[in-house]
């Protein structure tokens, strides 16, 4: 059965603003680490290239770093003693969340943001980093090393990730998740091989557009789905041949092995058919 669906176009979501940004420094120390110490960026060079970065993407927000401090993390593997570095990724995060604009309205620290800032606020300082390391090596071995540490992120075990028997149960999961983020036309086979799902808006996609480096931000970003089909069901295999940050669409489609002999990605012809709608 075919399903369409309309994404929300005023979604907006509300947003710890301590946590999260205790959150993207840890986030970011995490994947600095990563390209120091397990794919050998020198780390003079990533770390100058950083700052460099950084001031295209902040704004002089030193009163909020103030109202909220972030401690030093004995966790941290980096950042641990570059308190200058650290207060620079918070203004990253102040900056591009638009938190001028949140900050008479905090309850309890938190804030109802619009999702054009809210999605930024997610992934702005490790996109920092992501775009450091592509400036301070081969463009196309920053994607490769940027895809490859969110295949790892992404493969962490969860106890609270859910697993499904049948596509058709993940598809009952998953579309009400999406119905306010992503506008979409899905279809499942009868015998449940496989499970279309076509993304013609997604808030991600649109609020993340303005900072271009769209296959930078597939990497971290879209990359990971590969990763979490399995753990939903080892039998299940996602294929994908475009992701709307750096196309007109998604077309995700979901294979169960045990129902496919040969995984294939559906061709134009199937995905013409949504495109139509």
């Amino acid at each position: 059965m075919r399903r369409t669906n309309t994404y929300n176009e005023k979604l907006t979501q509300t947003m710890n603003i301590p946590r999260m940004l205790k959150a993207n420094i840890d986030a970011a120390d995490e994947f600095l680490d990563f390209f120091v110490t397990q794919k050998k960026v020198n780390e003079d060079s990533l770390l100058t290239g950083l700052n460099r970065v950084i001031l295209n993407y902040r704004e002089d927000y030193t009163e909020a770093i103030k109202q909220f401090p972030v401690e030093v993390d004995e966790k941290w593997k980096i950042l641990q003693d570059k308190p200058k570095l650290v207060d620079l990724l918070m203004t990253v995060f102040f900056t591009n969340i638009n938190f001028k604009s949140y900050a008479d309205k905090l309850e309890d620290g938190k804030a109802l943001l619009k999702m054009e800032d809210a999605v930024p606020g997610y992934y702005l300082c490790e996109f920092c980093v992501a775009k450091a390391v592509s400036e301070v090596i081969p463009f196309e071995d920053a994607v490769k090393f940027i895809q490859e540490y969110t295949i790892l992120t992404h493969s962490r075990p969860n106890p609270r990730r859910k697993k499904f028997d049948k596509l058709s149960e993940f598809r009952e999961w998953l579309e009400p998740l999406c119905k306010d983020s992503h506008q979409f036309i899905s279809e499942i086979e009868e015998d449940e091989s496989e499970y279309r799902f076509y993304v013609s808006k997604c808030w991600w996609a649109q609020a993340l557009q303005k900072y271009g480096n769209s296959e930078i931000f597939t990497a971290m970003i879209c990359h990971g789905d590969f990763a979490t089909a399995k753990l939903y069901n080892e039998n299940f295999i996602l294929t994908r041949n475009k992701t709307r940050m750096g196309d007109n669409c998604c077309d995700f489609c979901y294979h169960d092995k045990r129902q496919q002999s040969e995984i294939t990605h559906p061709n134009q012809k199937i995905w013409g058919k949504y495109k139509e709608n």
